[in-house]
C-alpha cells in the first residue's frame, strides 16, 4: 500500500486595511491587514490499486508580520458520483517554525456534514475548525509554514475529488503585536 499525495501550498493574497497611519496603528489593537490563502476546485487524484490518498497544504504568511488565524475550511466534493470517504475531523497544525518543535496548537478540523452538490450525485463534506488558537504568532526567518493541514484518506482506490481550502488571517506589525491588547482573548480582533 503506497500513498498518493496532492500538495497545495497557496499563495497569500493580501487585504489592505485604509485609515490608521502607522503609528496609530501600532498603538491600536487594529489589525494592519488581512491575509488570505485561497483555493478553489484543487483536484486530488484517484489512488492507484491498493493506494490511500493523501492532501498536504502549506500556507505562509509575510514573515515580518505577526499573525492570528481567525478563519479556516475546507471542502471535499466527489467527482464520480460516490460518497465522500475522507475522514469525519482531522487536525491542522499552527506553528512558528521550520521544525514544528515551539508554539504548536493542533485545530481539530470538524466535518459539519455531507451535502449534495445539486450536480449529479455527487457529495461535499464542509469541514471548519472546532476551535482556533487565538494567539498572535511570530513566524521565524527560517519557518517554511505557519499553517500545515495534512490528512490521509482511510478508504483505499478511492476516487477523484476536488478540494477547497480558505484561510484568514489577520496580519499585525510585530511592534503591535506585543501589545497586551493584542494578546488578550477579551476584544473582537479584526479590522478597521
Amino acid at each position: 500500500m503506497a500513498i498518493t499525495t496532492t500538495t497545495i501550498v497557496p499563495t497569500p493574497i493580501p487585504v489592505e486595511y485604509e485609515g490608521i497611519t502607522e503609528l496609530g496603528q501600532d498603538l491600536s489593537i487594529a489589525s494592519r491587514r488581512e491575509i488570505r490563502f485561497s483555493i478553489s476546485s484543487e483536484t486530488i487524484a484517484a489512488a492507484g490499486a491498493g493506494d490511500n490518498q493523501r492532501l498536504l497544504i502549506t500556507a505562509l504568511p509575510p514573515q515580518a508580520f505577526a499573525h492570528v488565524l481567525v478563519d479556516l475550511s475546507l471542502i471535499f466534493k466527489s467527482e464520480d458520483g460516490g460518497s465522500v470517504n475522507w475522514p469525519a475531523q482531522f487536525a491542522a497544525f499552527w506553528n512558528s517554525n521550520s521544525t514544528g518543535e515551539t508554539e504548536q496548537f493542533a485545530i481539530e478540523m470538524r466535518s459539519q456534514g455531507t451535502f449534495a452538490t445539486g450536480t449529479g450525485n455527487n457529495e461535499r463534506r464542509v469541514y471548519a475548525a472546532a476551535r482556533l488558537p487565538g494567539a498572535v504568532f511570530l513566524p521565524r526567518s527560517d519557518a517554511a509554514n505557519l499553517l500545515n493541514l495534512n490528512v490521509i484518506n482511510p478508504t483505499a482506490n478511492d476516487a477523484a475529488y476536488e478540494v477547497t481550502f480558505f484561510a484568514r488571517m489577520l496580519e499585525y506589525n510585530v511592534r503591535q503585536a506585543y501589545h497586551w491588547r493584542v494578546n488578550s482573548m477579551v476584544p473582537v480582533r479584526g479590522g478597521v
